[in-house]
């Protein structure tokens, strides 16, 4: 009996520790604030896409799986908002205006719905 106290005391004391360090490495209101004004700022820019570009997400407006990158495959004349879970839980309620093509985690290549206004062309890095 004496032994599971002390492992349950341990536990408090890690549990404790883990919390401390986590609330150590929050951001503080005003990061946070400088963060979702650059993200918003970002969101603001449009690009214009064309079926066959590969496009990218934003720097921190990734808001669902997969993670790109995407090879446009269809542009909508209107956006989509999906009703249904065919796609996932994450689509559902969320509007889209393109279809393209990247690869699922198990390698096949899937044709998703995205969101371009989320999105950037992707511009190869320069090798030096």
């Amino acid at each position: 009996m004496e032994g599971t106290k002390e492992r349950f005391e341990q536990a408090i004391d890690r549990l404790i520790s883990r919390i401390s360090e986590a609330n150590e490495e929050r951001l503080s209101p005003a990061d946070e604030v400088k963060i979702l004004k650059a993200a918003y700022e970002r969101y603001l820019v449009k690009h214009e896409f064309k079926v066959g570009q590969i496009a990218v997400w934003k720097e921190r407006l990734q808001n669902i799986k997969p993670d790109g990158p995407f090879l446009i495959t269809e542009i909508l004349q209107e956006p989509i908002t999906i009703d249904d879970d065919k796609f996932g839980r994450s689509y559902l309620g969320a509007k889209f205006n393109a279809f393209a093509l990247t690869l699922a985690p198990d390698g096949d290549v899937i044709n998703c719905p995205i969101d371009l206004d989320l999105m950037q062309p992707y511009v190869p890095a320069v090798e030096s």
